[in-house]
């Protein structure tokens, strides 16, 4: 009886000094209110996150604020993620698992050399590239040339093949013929510009959060403007390219190809400085008047078959005014 009274006073000791010990009140980090742990969370690393968490309850909350991991996606994709367009849905309707997920699948699978291991100069046979977009995900470089073709290198192979012993390596690959005649090409002054639609269609949705584009609008406006006249004519076009797989080989990606021109028109609107593309609308910078943008439903346009400038709509934006017109 007596070892069974010891015995009692015993536990009853250990319980009494762990409730002494968990009353006492928190030091250091723990002592910091949850606000002030968010906010230095948001300014860690993702791997740093993830160790914080394990190391107390007190933390773990905080750990999986979606506050913190939004602020890192944002950081991420500013600097080592694809595009945005690899979210599963819009931000908004992404949980925070979802969202810590994503940012430390792109980060455990990204590999950055420590130097260059290789440099790859790309050459465009009887033209020059004039300007180069990153298709999402990274594999596919688009170059846009002086005589309104676009071309594209894969970069994976050239990642695989260092040496350039495979015939493919360094090689371009014609995505769109020149759409101007030899003396417009000599005679042309201006130049070309492609812009992605970064809401294209992707694969394996519902599967997996990193996906690959199946395929993607494509817009590109070449403007023609002869020596010695100021007036420019810019001709808008917008393909649907398509993913090409090899099926014997599980379905692996082997090129690009644009398959289906989804529109055309044109404008003789001044300088164009840049365009873009989202969804049915394609915008285009003009550099006179400044600040001004104007955008067309490009679909509309081509239901309309439109051959002259009066034959569709166009909405001009302009930044000084702050307000949009329909003309």
């Amino acid at each position: 009886m007596l070892n069974i009274l010891y015995s009692l006073k015993n536990a009853g000791n250990h319980i009494l000094a762990a409730l002494q010990w968990a009353q006492r009140p928190p030091k250091g980090l723990l002592a910091l209110p949850t606000e002030i742990l968010l906010l230095i969370m948001k300014e860690l690393e993702w791997d740093d996150i993830l160790n914080l968490r394990m190391t107390c309850k007190t933390l773990h909350e905080p750990s999986r604020s979606k506050d913190v991991w939004t602020e890192l996606l944002r950081r991420y994709v500013q600097h080592s993620m694809p595009t945005p367009s690899n979210l599963p849905r819009s931000l908004s309707q992404c949980s925070s698992d979802v969202i810590e997920n994503i940012v430390v699948k792109s980060q455990t699978e990204l590999i950055i050399a420590n130097s260059i291991v290789a440099s790859h100069s790309f050459n465009i046979p009887d033209t020059s590239v004039r300007t180069i977009h990153l298709v999402p995900g990274g594999r596919w470089l688009l170059a846009g040339c002086a005589d309104g073709s676009v071309w594209y290198y894969d970069l994976d192979l050239l990642s695989s093949t260092n040496d350039g012993s495979s015939t493919q390596a360094g090689r371009p690959h014609l995505l769109l013929e020149s759409p101007l005649s030899a003396q417009q090409v000599s005679e042309n002054r201006a130049g070309v510009f492609i812009a992605i639609d970064h809401t294209s269609k992707l694969v394996n949705a519902s599967k997996n959060p990193y996906k690959a584009l199946e395929s993607f609008n494509l817009a590109v406006t070449v403007t023609i403007m002869p020596a010695g006249i100021r007036s420019a004519t810019h001709s808008f076009q917008v393909w649907r390219v398509d993913v090409v797989t090899n099926a014997s080989n599980k379905g692996e990606p082997t090129g690009i190809k644009a398959l289906q021109r989804l529109s055309f028109f044109k404008d003789t609107a001044c300088t164009i400085k840049d365009i873009s593309i989202h969804d049915i609308h394609l915008a285009y910078c003009l550099a006179h008047p400044s600040g001004t943008t104007v955008i067309v439903d490009w679909r509309s346009v081509n239901e309309k078959a439109a051959t002259s400038d009066s034959d569709f709509t166009r909405w001009y934006l302009e930044s000084s005014a702050g307000s949009v017109s329909c003309i």
